[in-house]
């Protein structure tokens, strides 16, 4: 088998064992009663490893791999990067300036925003290092927690007696004769 294979939790994975050669395959199975058939429930894929090991599968060069991690990494600083900004000056702005103290002076301001980022990244770092689900879901859920608090304001702004207002019945000219 190829290198992407050979390690402890590689790529492949057939009755819960790495799928290292044709012995520890039979050997896993027979373990885990399997005889016969394999079903799809007995074969897993490492999600994280295919992003990594397609490229050599595809017989390019050991740097492409490199590349390929060094943007999936920068993909994932980017947009974590904005939702942090996107948080700290959310709250420094709606909760401090407009509840806490709308007279602050600039500066303030942007030191509350300084400090909330550093809050809201703490409380982000910890809330990743308890691996609540995979990465999928974590987006997922940043996402959707975004969407909903867009949700209520395009809402708002849309109908009811806001900004949006019905157009004036034309006169005829003939009702002012």
């Amino acid at each position: 088998m190829v290198s992407w294979a050979q390690a402890e939790n590689g790529l492949v994975q057939i009755c819960g064992k790495a799928a290292v050669d044709a012995a520890a395959i039979a050997a896993a199975c027979a373990e885990k009663g399997v005889t016969g058939v394999l079903a799809f429930k007995d074969i897993a894929l490492n999600a994280d490893m295919i992003v990594l090991a397609t490229p050599e599968m595809a017989g390019m060069p050991y740097v492409i791999s490199g590349l390929v991690a060094a943007g999936g990494l920068a993909a994932a600083l980017s947009t974590a990067d904005g939702l942090l900004l996107a948080i700290a000056n959310a709250l420094s702005h709606d909760v401090y300036y407009r509840m806490i103290d709308t007279n602050a002076p600039t500066a303030r301001r942007l030191t509350v925003s300084r400090v909330l980022l550093v809050i809201v990244a703490a409380i982000a770092a910890y809330t990743a290092s308890t691996k609540p689900a995979d990465i999928l879901s974590m987006v997922s859920w940043a996402f959707s927690l975004a969407a909903a608090g867009l949700f209520p304001g395009s809402c708002s702004a849309c109908g009811g007696s806001g900004p949006i207002r019905p157009a004036p019945s034309p006169r005829s000219s003939s009702a002012s004769a």
